[in-house]
C-alpha cells in the first residue's frame, strides 16, 4: 500500500491532487432533495460524533486547538479568495447551532 505524501489539505481539497474546491464545489457538496438531505446531516451528525468521542476528556483548550487545526485544514483547501467568506459562513453556522 502506497502512502500518500501530499498535506492534509492537498488530500482533502481534491483526492487526486488536481485542484482546491471552488465555492461551487462546496454547494454542490449538500444534496437539493429532502431525502438527500437528511441522509447528509445524518452523516455529519454520525461523523462529528465520531469526532467528539476523541476529544471527550482532553482540557478545554487542546479540544479548541484540535477544533482550530481542523477548521484551518479545511480553509487551506479552499481557494484563497473563498476562505475569509467561507470562514464568516461557517461561524454563522456555529452560532445558529448554539441558539
Amino acid at each position: 500500500m502506497s502512502v500518500d505524501k501530499r498535506s492534509w489539505a492537498d488530500r482533502v481539497a481534491d483526492p487526486k491532487g488536481a485542484r482546491a474546491w471552488t465555492l461551487g464545489d462546496v454547494l454542490e457538496g449538500i444534496p437539493a432533495g429532502e431525502e438527500e438531505q437528511k441522509k447528509f446531516f445524518e452523516e455529519v451528525e454520525l461523523l462529528a460524533a465520531q469526532c467528539g468521542t476523541q476529544l471527550v476528556g482532553k482540557h478545554p483548550g487542546m479540544q479548541g486547538a484540535v477544533l482550530a487545526d481542523l477548521l484551518a485544514r479545511w480553509l487551506e483547501g479552499h481557494e484563497p479568495l473563498m476562505r475569509e467568506r467561507l470562514l464568516l459562513n461557517h461561524i454563522d453556522m456555529v452560532h445558529q447551532l448554539l441558539e
